[in-house]
């Protein structure tokens, strides 16, 4: 797994919404702020890398911070379920291979929704 941090291309945050979350957050750390603390997760797929490896962005709550990962398909759709992330429509180059790695590993699929499968134009897939 290859993991890559990076902040997207965006005006900087203004300082009052700065100075509500230190106060929020005040006395605790980055790394003691729980999980019940973050509104929401989203991915994005950028782009599928030799037929089965999927390239992604997860943001937690602050879209401008984003981690960019690369996992084997299966390990993707767990990744999926286990954050429950809401799923954004792909990048447009990796529509196609997304959807058809789904349509390969539906047969497999224990029911739950897989990632790709209904990848459409519009306000992203939910898990």
């Amino acid at each position: 797994m290859i993991m890559i941090a990076k902040a997207r291309d965006a005006a900087p945050p203004d300082g009052d919404r700065n100075q509500k979350s230190a106060n929020q957050n005040s006395g605790r750390s980055a790394l003691t702020v729980g999980f019940s603390d973050i509104a929401e997760s989203t991915i994005r797929v950028t782009r599928i890398r030799r037929g089965i490896y999927v390239e992604f962005e997860y943001s937690l709550s602050d879209e401008l911070l984003v981690v960019e990962l690369v996992m084997p398909y299966p390990a993707f759709v767990e990744f999926c379920t286990d954050t429950k992330a809401r799923l954004l429509d792909p990048e447009a180059d990796a529509a196609g291979p997304l959807a058809a790695l789904a349509a390969r590993f539906k047969s497999s699929s224990q029911g739950g929704r897989i990632p790709g499968a209904g990848v459409h134009r519009g306000g992203g897939n939910s898990l």
